[in-house]
């Protein structure tokens, strides 16, 4: 593996945890509204599969 593809790994990785964060600060404010969770822990496991 070359430094420029695990670089570019790396880079994919952040963006996606950065996309995950946004998602979730967006969710959260839906979350405190229904004092609930559960309702979203579906979404970020299929985000993440999704994304890996």
């Amino acid at each position: 593996m070359d430094e420029c593809s695990a670089a570019k790994r790396r880079v994919q990785r952040l963006g996606s945890a950065q996309l995950v964060k946004t998602l979730l600060l967006k969710y959260q404010v839906e979350a405190q509204a229904n004092h609930t969770v559960e309702g979203i822990l579906p979404l970020v496991t299929m985000i993440l599969m999704g994304s890996s």
